[in-house]
Formats: structure tokens, sequence, C-alpha cells
């Protein structure tokens, strides 16, 4: 079909005035574009020959380079003035690691564009440690130590996860976190999609006891947001 055979507008004007030209001829293109895409998309011929709807042959390799996991710090550590350096820098495109010692999967792997990984995962514990850097004995603590198996299954929150498993853990010391970086050609730092795609192949990877594949880490990027406005 050469036009998708939209019906006509009731309004459409028929005169031959320049407008009037011309709102048929826009209308024509639409008919015609959308017909062009939907042809695009569906022609099996055209997939097989990697035109615009063809999908990506054998595997896809992410540009870039992941530095690997480093500096395991405990997290009173790392929420206190003297955490290490990066810890605490805003605004360099990091991914970090949260992990229970002696344990080899992970609970949580995340990601910061503007914000620090100190601020992000302060955020994430508030309300679940004291300043010394100890678990609390706060309502929303208790609560959560109260929480059973089939409710942390039932959880959609990666976050929410990470805090029940933070507090479920005992002992605040034994929570470690890590970061790593992207590196580019010529020192570039990543762009949030970019960095977005390391986090979730990571996440796919190590499978964190928080993962949940169902779900979009939007809560994160609202989080990311609210601490540079508060910065």
């Amino acid at each position: 079909m050469a036009i998708e055979n939209w019906p006509p507008r009731n309004n459409s004007p028929r005169g031959d005035c320049p407008r009037c030209r011309q709102a048929r001829e826009i209308d024509r293109l639409a008919n015609q574009s959308l017909s062009v895409a939907l042809r695009h998309a569906q022609n099996r011929a055209e997939s097989e020959l990697r035109f615009e709807a063809a999908q990506s042959p054998g595997a896809i390799t992410l540009p870039g380079r992941f530095s690997g996991w480093r500096a395991a710090t405990p997290l009173p550590i790392v929420l206190s003035p003297s955490r290490p350096h990066l810890f605490g820098v805003t605004g360099t495109p990091l991914l970090y690691r949260i992990h229970e010692e002696g344990k080899q999967i992970p609970l949580y792997i995340g990601m910061v564009t503007r914000s620090s990984i100190a601020s992000r995962v302060a955020s994430h514990m508030r309300g679940l440690l004291t300043r010394a850097g100890t678990l609390a004995r706060t309502p929303a603590a208790r609560a959560i130590s109260a929480v059973t198996p089939a409710d942390f299954q039932r959880s959609r929150s990666e976050i929410e996860k990470l805090r029940i498993l933070v507090t479920q853990s005992g002992r605040a010391s034994r929570v470690k976190v890590q970061h790593g970086s992207v590196e580019l050609p010529g020192n570039r730092p990543p762009d949030a999609k970019l960095l977005h795609a390391y986090e979730a192949a990571l996440q796919v990877i190590e499978r964190p006891h928080s993962y949940v594949g169902t779900v979009w880490t939007f809560e994160d990027y609202v989080e990311d947001d609210l601490e540079f406005m508060d910065g």
C-alpha cells in the first residue's frame, strides 16, 4: 500500500490557496511516512538484510572498559568524613557495589552520575544506622527486622530489599562498599545511558540478592536528582 488510508479530516481545506495545498501535502506525507515505517518494521526480507528493523548480529559489546570493583570499605567508614576519596566525590559517574563480608553474592549494585556514592548509600540507609555507624533501634529498623523471607521475595523495590538485607545482617561493619568506573578512550566520562547499561549488565551477571529483574531502577534516578538539588 502506498498510503495508510487514514480517514480524511472533516475540516480538511478544499481550496486552492497556498495554506490549503500545504495542509493537504502534510497529510499526504504523514500517511506515506507511517506506511514506510510499518513496512520496514514488518518486512522480513529487510530484517534478514540487516536494514532498519534488523537485530544486531551476534553478541553486543559495550563501549569502554569496566575498571573492576575496588576499595572494599566498611559501610560505617563510607558514611564517615574519613571515607576514601572517591566515595565522597560528586559529579563523577561511578558504579558501586554493596556486599556482606565473606559472602560471594553482593547485596546491591548501583550507580551515581551527579551525587556521591556516600550520599547515595546514606539515603539507602536512612533511619537504619546511628551516627556511630551501628545498626539503629528505630521503629523503621525494628519493622524491617520482622520482615519474613516471603515478604522479602514479594518486594518489588531493590532499595527496600537492600535495607532489609543490611538490617538483618546483624552488624553494619560486616557490610562493605566498593566503587568502579567505566573508562573510555581519551578519558571521556561515560554518559548516564552508557553507565546504566554497565549497571544493568553487572546486575544480570552478579545477580545481587536485591535484584528485581522485572522493574526499572527509576527510584535510583529520582534519588540522584534530589540529592544533587539538595547539594
